[in-house]
C-alpha cells in the first residue's frame, strides 16, 4: 500500500556536508547494519536486499521530494510561490513472519536515501537471554551498557551516553533496547550533526538560487 501525505510533511533529516548538494556520499556512514542495509542505502537496495532475506514490503508512505523541500523552504523564507510538490519514498515498513523492519528515508538531489532502521519483534516472542546472544554474535561489546539498552556509538565520538551527552548523539548510533513497551527492538540512525547540516544545506540551496535582494527595485 503506498500512502501520500500532503502539506504537512516535515522533513526530518540527514547527510550532507555542510555546504554544497547533497550527495550520496555525504550520508553519515556506520560500521553496523540490521538485515543487512545500512544508512545511504536507496529504496530499491533495499527492497532487493529485504526480499532476498525473505521479507516482504507492507506498507510505503511518501513525502517531499529534494526539489519540494527546498521550494517550501524558498516560499517560507523568501515568499516566492511554491510549485505542486514532488514526493518519494519516506517511509516503509517490512515484515518477515513476526519480525519488522522500519525504515526511513531522505530526499537528496538524487533520490531518497536511507537515514534510520528500526528492527522489532515482540518481547514475548524471544527470550531476552536468546536476544541478547544474539545482538553480541552480530554486533560485539557495545561502549555502553544498561539493564536494558545497550549503546554502539561511532568509534569518532567522544561519548557513548546516549542519555546525557550532547556529543554522543551527534554520529550514527546503534542503540538495543530489551524491553521497549512491549517489543524487543535495534535502531541505527543518522545522528543530530547530519540532521543540522541537511537543514543548512537546504537554506544554501535556496540562497544559491534565490539570493536576497541586495536593494529594492522600485
Amino acid at each position: 500500500m503506498i500512502i501520500r501525505r500532503f502539506g504537512s510533511f516535515v522533513s526530518v533529516a540527514i547527510a550532507v556536508a555542510a555546504a554544497g548538494p547533497v550527495r550520496a556520499q555525504d550520508v553519515p556512514q556506520a560500521p553496523w547494519k540490521i538485515a543487512d542495509i545500512g544508512l545511504g542505502d536507496t529504496p530499491a537496495a533495499v527492497a532487493a536486499t529485504l526480499a532476498r532475506a525473505g521479507y516482504r514490503r507492507d506498507w510505503q508512505l511518501e513525502g517531499r521530494s529534494w526539489e519540494a523541500e527546498v521550494a517550501a523552504k524558498a516560499a517560507w523564507l523568501r515568499g516566492i510561490h511554491a510549485p505542486p510538490e514532488t514526493h518519494v519514498t519516506q517511509n516503509e515498513v517490512y515484515r518477515k513472519d513476526q519480525e519488522r523492519l522500519f525504515v526511513d528515508y531522505l530526499a537528496t538531489p538524487a533520490g531518497p536515501l536511507l537515514w534510520r532502521i528500526e528492527y522489532r519483534i515482540l518481547a514475548r516472542l524471544v527470550d531476552e537471554g536468546r536476544f541478547r546472544a544474539a545482538v553480541g554474535q552480530r554486533y560485539g561489546e557495545p561502549r555502553r551498557r544498561w539493564t536494558n539498552e545497550l549503546a554502539y556509538c561511532s568509534p569518532a565520538g567522544t561519548s557513548c551516553n546516549l542519555s546525557i551527552s550532547p556529543d554522543a548523539r551527534q554520529l550514527p548510533t546503534l542503540t538495543v533496547r530489551f524491553n521497549d513497551i512491549t517489543d524487543r527492538s535495534i535502531e541505527l540512525s543518522h545522528g543530530e550533526r547530519a540532521e543540522r547540516n541537511y537543514a543548512q544545506a537546504v537554506i544554501q540551496e535556496v540562497d544559491r538560487r534565490y539570493p536576497k535582494k541586495q536593494q529594492p527595485s522600485f
